[in-house]
Parts: structure tokens; C-alpha cells; sequence
């Protein structure tokens, strides 16, 4: 707490983790939700490289865009091999909030939500598949808003053959963006789609990966988004092992955002990182 209120920017998360003799556990406030834990983790490129995002683009960039609960909530993981099915696990949450929403100052916060998730792991052959994904549903107590919080569904799969993993991930929903009221916003028809691609050769692991976002927007609470926002980006990377312990690595990243169909040029281009991991 800082001054009686929540204090946003504390590092970590709060709770306690319950595991039981069959394999399952319960998680116990600040929970999350349970489609975001069981999606399939598509390969994406490394490092920090970027541009600066925009506060006025909407525009999805991940799988799990309209991801938000209250803290007070549960998720109960399930022990492998859920219902007697080989490679199946499945998780179920919930979260019961009640911060009492100030609609004068737009502002949106997830009140009561609930979510599913599933897992399923196979092998085809030399090649272990994993397809995961679910539905999450956060509403909020601010009467005006058209939206819930955040509405979502999300699927992903991947693929791993020997060094070589691939993947492909869609998710599609909508939601309250909040914040000072220029910056509210209800964002509807939002989509994305990520794809990525990680090689093993000893040392070194070669990766890239793509992302394809849009949504329609309207910067008010009281209103259907019908504005479109875009985002765009292609990124690539080099992780080489310089010694046990440290890790190098060298990225590049081409991003193309814009806002309302109209090319946000400040927030536009091509980044290059170069940086180093250690671990002691």
C-alpha cells in the first residue's frame, strides 16, 4: 500500500500456492487467469530491441491482450492427464473483486471474471506437439462502459522436431483500455495473430518471430469502437553461449504502427539491441 491506496508499482506478486498428493495445486490471490497459463508459448526473438509504443494505438501485440482479474481470485491447475486423457491438463479460474469504479474519472477495473484453459501434448511421430489455449471473461462495475474489461478467446500450437521449434497463435476479443479520460477507450474487434520459428545449433539459437494486430477503437466510455488501429512487427535473433553463465545476444526488430489508418511515423521503424545475459 502507498498513502492508503494500491501500490502499482511494487515488484512481484502476492500469494500462496496449495499442492495436493494427486499432482493438482490451487493458487490463491493474484491468481490470473487459467487461458493464459494453458496457451502454447509460440518461439519469438530475444533481446530488448524496439520502438517506443503509442498510448493512442490499440492494437494487440500478444495472445493474451485483455488478460486481467482482480487480485482476489483462485486458479486450480489440474494433475497431468486431466479426465483420464494422456496429455491433457486443464485449469479453472475465478476472481471476485469490488473497488467500486469511478465513472467520472472513466475508469475501468476488472470486478468479477472467470476463466478456462486447456493443454494437450502429443507426439506425431518424432515431433512433440502441443496445442493450448481457452476463454476468459472479466467484467467490471463502471455502468457506462459497453464492454466488459476483457472478453477473449485465445488458441496456440507448437511444434518441436529434434532443435527445431515452430508456432503459430490467434486470439481474438475485446476491451476497456483506461487510464486518464483522453486515454479511456473502448476497443472492439481486436485481433492477432504471432508466429515463430527457434533453432538449436550447440551454442547458439537462431529465432524469429511475427506479429499481426488490429482492433477498432473509440476514445470514450460510452460508445462502440469503430476507429482501426494496426501493429505490425517482424523481429529476429542470435543467442550465443560465450561461457557457462553468459549469454550474448544480438536482435533486430521492423515494426509498423498505426492509428486510425494512419501510419504513426514516431512510433514506426526498425531497432537493432545488442546485450548479454548473466546468470551467477
Amino acid at each position: 500500500m502507498d498513502e492508503g491506496g494500491s501500490d502499482v508499482n511494487a515488484a512481484g506478486t502476492s500469494g500462496l500456492t496449495l499442492e495436493f498428493t494427486d499432482g493438482s495445486k490451487l493458487d490463491l490471490i493474484e491468481a490470473g487467469n487459467s487461458y493464459a497459463s494453458r496457451i502454447a508459448s509460440v518461439p519469438g526473438a530475444s533481446g530488448e530491441q524496439g520502438i517506443t509504443g503509442s498510448s493512442v494505438n490499440t492494437a494487440p501485440s500478444s495472445l493474451t491482450f485483455a488478460n486481467t482479474s482482480d487480485n482476489v481470485g483462485f486458479e486450480w491447475h489440474s494433475a497431468a492427464d486431466a479426465f483420464g486423457v494422456d496429455g491433457l491438463t486443464a485449469g479453472i479460474s475465478g476472481a471476485f473483486g469490488d473497488d467500486g469504479d469511478d465513472q467520472s474519472l472513466s475508469v475501468s477495473s476488472a470486478e468479477t471474471s472467470y476463466s478456462v484453459g486447456l493443454t494437450y501434448t502429443t507426439d506425431a511421430g518424432d515431433t512433440a506437439v502441443t496445442v493450448g489455449g481457452g476463454f476468459m471473461q472479466a467484467a467490471d462495475s463502471n455502468t457506462v462502459t459497453k464492454n466488459d474489461k476483457g472478453e477473449q478467446v485465445a488458441i496456440s500450437m507448437t511444434a518441436a522436431t529434434g532443435d527445431l521449434t515452430v508456432g503459430v497463435g490467434y486470439a481474438s476479443g475485446s476491451m476497456i483500455k483506461d487510464g486518464t479520460a483522453d486515454a479511456s477507450a473502448e476497443v472492439d474487434d481486436a485481433t492477432v495473430m504471432t508466429a515463430g520459428a527457434k533453432y538449436v545449433s550447440g551454442d547458439i539459437t537462431f529465432a524469429v518471430g511475427y506479429v499481426d494486430g488490429s482492433s477498432s477503437d473509440i476514445a470514450t466510455f460510452s460508445g462502440t469502437g469503430t476507429n482501426t488501429d494496426s501493429y505490425e512487427a517482424v523481429s529476429a535473433s542470435v543467442d550465443y553461449v560465450v561461457a557457462p553463465g553468459v549469454t550474448a545476444t544480438f536482435g533486430y526488430k521492423t515494426e509498423d504502427a498505426q492509428d486510425e489508418n494512419t501510419s504513426l511515423t514516431a512510433n514506426s521503424g526498425s531497432s537493432w539491441y545488442l546485450g548479454a545475459n548473466i546468470t551467477f
